[in-house]
């Protein structure tokens, strides 16, 4: 992927190399939050077994009562639904991440190329007043 992004930009400086890291880097973690998303929407969820459950309660309750274990509160679970909308949100995130780097790259050629443009024009005119006179 990176290979391929450098070979159809050719970047021209550490800055436009960093946008093409970036690009890549958003890339690889959209797919892999697309396949997430799918896992989750259309997979089964792992279910905590009875015995973990009980053994779970049964350390809290000595935890509560020994106040010897680290922390105060237990991490909240996600819920199903919860964890694939989250998954579907980072997909659509690091999409945006690669399209704006991508445009930030694109910015920077357009920065490069006007002034060339303008240079162009003026040895343009230049030319033509001089085939003039």
């Amino acid at each position: 992927m990176r290979d391929g992004l450098i070979e159809e930009w050719r970047p021209r400086g550490a800055s436009e190399f960093i946008l093409i890291e970036k690009m890549a880097q958003a890339y690889v973690m959209q797919i892999h939050w697309a396949e997430e998303a799918m896992r989750r929407s259309q997979g089964e969820p792992r279910v905590e077994s009875y015995e973990f459950r009980e053994w779970a309660r049964h350390r809290e309750a000595q935890a509560t009562a020994n106040r010897w274990e680290k922390g105060d509160w237990d991490i909240p679970y996600q819920q199903e639904a919860e964890a694939a909308e989250q998954a579907f949100r980072l997909v659509d995130l690091c999409a945006k991440c690669f399209q704006r780097a991508a445009r930030q790259l694109a910015n920077i050629r357009l920065g490069r190329a006007k002034p060339a443009r303008t240079r162009r024009r003026e040895r343009a005119k230049t030319l033509q007043a001089v085939k003039v006179a």
